[in-house]
């Protein structure tokens, strides 16, 4: 049974729908997740658990990692959190055999996520971390598939987060919030190298 979020009419009308912010590095960004989530539970009236849930984006082993430092940041403000295939909360690193693949959600505790288990889930609130894994490589559709299935998985608010840098991706992504409801953008097909010169004379 989900938590019901009583205080969702009043924050509606104040707060935006889409956030988007950039730090200097990564302790930053993720310092500042922690702040973001303590006030969601202290003023705003959050649950920790189905209200709340972190993101991580990137691939490979280097998205375990994030995920592990995002926990763990949380963790040092005092706050609870939980991996999904955990038993209990707090345990960063969870491995066979004390997992169980169903658990994605623990009372009292903010799930932190890879894109691959949070499908299929839903939050009010969603804090998706690590979005310059994105934009270093934009034309990666993986990547950019990762992206839409994170910000699917909010039932109202979205707090995007990245590290700074010169990256068109995050230009790109800042056009499309301030346009409202309509954006342009601009599609460049991939390059497809066959192996082959071609005279056009």
């Amino acid at each position: 049974m989900h938590n019901v979020f009583y205080n969702l009419p009043s924050l509606w009308a104040k707060s935006p729908l889409i956030k988007f912010e950039t730090y200097s590095n990564r302790e930053e960004e993720l310092n500042a997740l922690a702040n973001q989530i303590k006030v969601n539970l202290e003023h705003e009236f959050f649950k920790p658990s189905h209200d709340i849930l972190v993101v991580v984006l990137g691939l490979n082993q280097d998205t375990q990692i994030l995920e592990q430092r995002v926990a763990e940041t949380l963790m040092s403000h005092n706050l609870d959190i939980f991996i999904p295939s955990a038993l209990e909360p707090n345990i960063v690193n969870p491995t066979f055999p004390n997992t169980n693949a169903n658990n994605f959600w623990h009372e009292g505790a903010v799930t932190v996520s890879r894109i691959h288990r949070a499908k299929g889930n839903e939050a009010n609130m969603v804090y998706i971390v690590g979005l310059d894994n994105i934009a270093k490589d934009e034309s990666n559709i993986k990547l950019r598939n990762q992206l839409f299935v994170a910000l699917t998985r909010s039932r109202a608010w979205v707090n995007l987060s990245g590290v700074n840098g010169n990256y068109p991706f995050y230009e790109e992504l800042r056009r499309v919030m301030e346009s409202g409801n309509s954006f342009q953008f601009e599609y460049y097909p991939p390059k497809v190298d066959i192996g082959e010169t071609i005279d056009i004379r």
